[in-house]
């Protein structure tokens, strides 16, 4: 299976929840921000727009970021599965990935280096394959493209 099948987009949940009114009931476990999990395929997502949709705001501005927020909801629930994600073992916040992009490319940020935009991506490829345990699958997909 190449790399690429392997990607799952999720969105991330801390950012989301700034978008949820303060009403919406808890949906992670514990804490304030962290609710308990339901039994449908997605109670977070639900949950949320059925809070949002019992708001009925008074004024333009509100309804409008309401009906956007609501719009977005719909469109993504299928990508805010956080309790299946997180049974998987799966992170459901951008902390930890934006940590790792910074430690793979803090790397290249070294005292006096210089570094050309198709060098760099190449040379993050190499360190996003090691770093991710792809290493020697990057090597033998790369050869297969090169020999086909």
């Amino acid at each position: 299976m190449p790399l690429r099948s392997a990607i799952m987009v999720c969105l991330d949940l801390w950012f989301r929840c700034g978008y949820c009114p303060s009403s919406t009931p808890p949906v992670l476990g514990q804490g304030p921000a962290e609710r308990p999990l339901g039994r449908s395929a997605n109670p977070w997502a639900h949950t949320v727009i059925a809070a949002m949709e019992g708001l009925h705001p008074r004024s333009a501005e509100p309804q409008d970021f309401l009906g956007q927020s609501l719009g977005y909801f719909r469109d993504h629930a299928h990508r805010m599965n956080y309790a299946e994600l997180r049974a998987q073992g799966y992170f459901i916040g951008s902390g930890t990935i934006e940590s790792a992009c910074k430690h793979v490319v803090s790397r290249l940020k070294g005292a006096g280096m210089k570094w050309s935009p198709p060098h760099v991506a190449r040379v993050l490829a190499l360190r996003v394959s090691r770093a991710s345990g792809w290493w020697e699958r990057f090597w033998r997909d790369r050869a297969r493209s090169a020999a086909a």
